[in-house]
Order: C-alpha cells, then structure tokens, then sequence
C-alpha cells in the first residue's frame, strides 16, 4: 500500500503534467490561432487589392463601352445615309430609262433633211406633180420634227431631275463618308482602351490565386488549432478530476478537524494532533483517522 506522501506526490505529480500538457496545448493552439488569423489577414488584403484592380477595369470598360457606343451611332447614320443614296442611285435608272437618245437622234436627222428639202425647192425647179409629191414629203417630215421636238422638251425635264439626283446622290456618299471616319476613329479608340483590360484582367487572377492559397493555407491551420483545442479540452477535463480528487481530501481533513472542534468544546485542544494533521494537509499526505 502506498503511503499518504506518496499518494499526495504521486497526485501532484499527474496534476503539474497535466497543467504542463495542457499550457503546451493552450499555447500551441494559440499560435496555430495567430497564424490563422495572419494567413485571413493577408488574404483579405489581396482580396481588396483584387476588387480594387478589378474596378480600374470596369472603368476602362465602361470607357470602351462610351466609344463603341459612339460607333454604333455614327455606323448607323453612315448606313443610313449610304441607303438612301442607293435608293436614289436605282431612282436615277429609272430615269436614264426615260431619256429619248433616239428621238434626239432622229429629230437632228430631220433638221437636216428638211433644211435639204428646203433648199433644194428654191434652187431646182420641179413640174406641178412633183412639187405636190415634195411638198407633200416636207410636210410629213415637218410633222415629224414638231412631234419629236416635243419629246425632247419633256426629256429636258428628266434630265434636270437627273442632275438634282446626281448631286443629291454625292453629297449623301460625302457625309456617309464622314461618318464613316467617326467609326474608325472610334473603333480605335476602343479597341486601345480593350487592349489595357486584360492584361488588369490577367493581374486580378493572379492576385486571386495568391489569396485562395492563403484562404487554403488559413483554413488548414485553423484546423491544426481547432485540434489541439479539443486536446486541451480533453486536459481540462483530466485537470478538474485530479484536481477534484486533491479537492475531496481538503474537505475530508476540514470534516475530521469540525469533529474535533465540537468533542473538544470541553476539553483543551491537542495542539500536537492538530499541529500534525496540518503538517499532512500542507504536504498533501492522506489522513487517517
């Protein structure tokens, strides 16, 4: 059997382990915690350090998207302009179809043969049979003349509205050539403002990559500190039943020392039992009574 001291050594003992285990743990745990929180810090950082990339970017979308949408303004008023000119190009086709380049032709010829015809009744002279047939031909011819003079008149007209076509189908053709400038200026604008976007792009996944290793590397320290935790849960618990136990012993020495305060009420106390029941409390021995 062993004796009180050893018991009360042996109980310390385990008690002063388990305090040293458990602030090995407490202060492992801690650290692993600090770590943790380094490793969310810093992901954090980057974090907003990714969002504050991210909105250069859409500022010079936003600005890229202000230019595109000036292209499409002017490419839609150049294809306007440029419709409306192939409109007028068929208009004008129609109106070349109207022209009477034979009539002209024809009403020259007889300009000719008539003046011919007219010259040739004063300075020749012709029986009365035929004279009448002459007469009769100038006549013919002349009716001819006065009819296809007409037709030319009316062409006049279509070849006025033919100019008005033309100069209407070149100044529209001008200014969809304007718009068209607009567009390609645009358009380049653009485009060098989309050339700055991915490479940002590019930085922010980077900047991404770097903070999800450090979100990884945080959550498996954070494990590492949640386990040593529930080891030093498991500590405290073994502590509170050893310390439990010294605990018991106390008052199992303050329930003997009641007792003989109260059978001692008439009697004088015995210093010297008293003095050694203290000396084994003080050490930890049991007591036995």
């Amino acid at each position: 059997m062993k004796r009180p001291r050893e018991e009360k050594s042996e109980r310390r003992e385990k008690i002063e382990t388990a305090e040293f285990k458990l602030r090995k743990l407490l202060d492992k745990r801690n650290e692993l915690n600090q770590l943790a929180k380094e490793a969310r810090e810093q992901r954090n950082a980057l974090n907003q350090k990714r969002r504050d990339i991210v909105d250069q970017a859409s500022d010079l979308r936003e600005e890229r998207d202000a230019y595109n949408e000036k292209l499409q303004e002017h490419k839609a008023q150049r294809n306007e302009l440029q419709a409306k000119a192939k409109r007028l190009i068929k208009q004008k086709k129609g109106l070349l179809g109207q022209r009477p380049d034979e009539a002209q032709a024809r009403l020259g010829q007889l300009n000719e043969q008539i003046a011919d015809m007219e010259l040739r009744h004063q300075t020749q002279p012709m029986g009365v049979e035929k004279e009448r047939e002459f007469l009769d031909k100038l006549s013919e011819l002349e009716e001819e003349r006065k009819q296809l003079k007409e037709v030319v008149s009316e062409a006049g007209d279509v070849d006025g509205e033919i100019e008005d076509v033309d100069a209407e189908i070149d100044h529209l053709f001008k200014e969809a050539d304007k718009h068209h400038e607009q567009v390609q200026a645009y358009y380049e604008k653009a485009q060098a403002v989309h050339a700055k976007i991915q490479p940002i792009y590019d930085q922010a996944d980077q900047v991404r990559a770097k903070a999800d290793e450090l979100h990884k590397e945080s959550v498996e320290i954070q494990e590492r500190a949640n386990h040593y935790h529930e080891r030093a849960v498991e500590h405290i618990k073994e502590l509170e039943e050893l310390r439990g136990e010294e605990e018991a012993a106390k008052k199992e020495i303050e329930a003997y020392m009641a007792e003989q305060k109260e059978a001692a009420d008439e009697l004088e106390p015995d210093e010297e039992v008293f003095d050694s029941f203290m000396e084994k409390l003080k050490k930890g021995d049991k007591l036995s009574f």
